[in-house]
């Protein structure tokens, strides 16, 4: 018998959390939660996959491959902090330049693809009679406010 995606991924969930807060009691600092939060994310992108074959119409692919492309990010940002640490012996990624724009430059990625996505998929939610009526049109039950002409009598 198969568990279903959604079970799956919510038991990563619940692991990732589990495990990221009782290495806090054990580690020092908030770096402790760092696996446990990988999890976690693992947990979300499988729920957001299974969401999607259930009702494909609520995200865009677009938005979901830019929540997948976040962890290149991440993968990025790890390689890039090696790097300027071990290779160049820098404190830390703050410290080279360079390396920590490009790996910044693939996070800009992610929210480009996540913010394309959300905006694709409300463009298809409205009626097109609407777009092409402009921004007026849009919401046609917005009380209309009267503003005061120059030569009102209000101080």
């Amino acid at each position: 018998r198969r568990i279903p995606s959604a079970w799956f991924a919510l038991a990563l969930l619940v692991l990732g959390l589990t495990w990221g807060l009782s290495r806090l009691w054990v580690a020092d600092g908030l770096s402790a939660l760092l696996p446990g939060a990988n999890l976690a994310y693992l947990g979300f992108l499988v729920l957001l996959l299974v969401v999607h074959r259930q009702s494909p119409s609520l995200f865009s692919p677009w938005s979901i491959a830019g929540f997948w492309f976040l962890l290149v990010f991440v993968a990025g940002a790890i390689v890039a902090t090696r790097v300027a640490t071990l290779q160049l012996g820098l404190p830390s990624l703050a410290h080279a330049d360079a390396l920590h724009g490009a790996s910044e430059s693939l996070l800009s990625v992610s929210n480009f693809l996540i913010a394309l996505g959300a905006y694709r998929r409300l463009r298809l939610a409205k009626p097109q009679s609407a777009i092409k009526a402009g921004p007026s049109a849009l919401d046609a039950s917005a009380p209309v406010i009267d503003l005061p002409s120059n030569q009102s009598t209000i101080p």
